[in-house]
């Protein structure tokens, strides 16, 4: 689960984490090496290979691990994320094992609070994945469990000495130029060819996690001269890593903050939460505090009576509407996988 409290609007996030990549020569020589002859190298193509799988990821967040945190995912279901459980725990391990469609798993990050500002400070859940030694990549891929919604905003970085130093790879973003510096582009140049660009792209299917959705890039894509990459000796530094890592900088950011408010609140509320006005759910599934709901409720009730039962007009149902868009959204984000 990504985040999630008890009061306040929470994000998850839940992924697998694929890599595939195509070893360089520097590596050590073994007697199958199809890219060595009597120890003496040949020219050849390695084979393709998931270098993630069951590879040892670093993150700065995992729920549970204070004890039992609640979360619910984009179809308003409720669970417990705890770390000293079998059943209910989301680790770091959980990114880079097996991908049994029989049996999800996936890492979850504990709980943030929902943003309420384009201003305000980023969420920065990490991941860090070393490949132990330096590797090609050719494809980069973050899967999502089921009924999670993608992050707005992330970064991918690559290291080329074992994370000394990192450099740009991927943004994706709704707000690209605010949180990254960066137009929204696809256009690469033989001039800038290890430019790192900035999409959002991401964020026009499965936006509202009602399916298992992902974030994939080749890094080849789009570039000038990948027709030439044997003889690219820019291209073959640009995809050349030793270390990836992703950076979630905004797990969620709300609609209503890039463009004027509505009249109402649009929000989805908890099965079997109480409400009064007919706001219409616009995304990811939530909660409202119940108790600030009934009273809303009683004090609705009390306006009916003294209206001897007459219809509320449209401004009343405005200012129930306004009212309940106050309450807090505990609108959560799933973990990469």
């Amino acid at each position: 689960m990504m985040f999630l409290p008890t009061i306040s609007t929470l994000l998850l996030i839940s992924t697998t984490l694929l890599l595939t990549l195509q070893p360089t020569n520097a590596e050590k020589i073994s007697d199958s090496d199809p890219c060595y002859e009597n120890g003496r190298p040949r020219r050849c193509i390695p084979d393709f290979v998931n270098a993630a799988f069951g590879q040892e990821v670093r993150v700065n967040s995992v729920c549970g691990l204070g004890g039992p945190e609640r979360y619910c995912d984009t179809a308003g279901e409720c669970h417990t994320c705890d770390a000293s459980s079998s059943r209910a725990r989301f680790p770091a391990d959980f990114l880079t094992d097996l991908n049994n469609p029989a049996n999800v798993t996936c890492w979850r990050s504990e709980s943030q609070t929902q943003v309420n500002s384009i201003a305000a400070s980023p969420d920065n859940v990490t991941l860090t994945l070393s490949l132990g030694k330096k590797y090609e990549l050719t494809y980069i891929a973050l899967q999502f469990c089921p009924k999670s919604v993608k992050p707005d905003s992330m970064a991918v970085y690559k290291s080329q000495d074992n994370g000394k130093s990192w450099q740009p790879f991927q943004f994706y973003s709704s707000q690209c130029k605010k949180l990254y510096g960066r137009v929204v582009s696809n256009l690469i140049s033989r001039g800038n060819e290890q430019e790192a660009l900035c999409t959002d792209r991401h964020k026009k299917e499965g936006r509202d996690g009602s399916v298992a959705s992902r974030i994939a890039f080749s890094t080849l894509e789009g570039r000038p001269s990948a027709s030439e990459f044997d003889t690219s000796l820019i291209l073959q530094d640009w995809v050349t890593a030793t270390d990836i890592k992703v950076v979630f900088n905004r797990l969620y950011f709300p609609d209503h903050l890039l463009k004027p408010p509505p009249p109402t609140m649009m929000t989805t509320p908890r099965p079997g939460a109480k409400y009064k006005s007919g706001a219409k759910g616009k995304g990811g599934g939530g909660t409202y505090d119940e108790d600030e709901e009934e009273g809303e409720e009683d004090e609705g009730e009390e306006e009916e009576e003294d209206q001897d039962e007459e219809e509320p007009n449209e401004h009343e149902g405005n200012a129930v509407g306004r009212a309940q868009g106050e309450l807090r959204l505990q609108q959560i984000l799933q973990h990469f996988r």
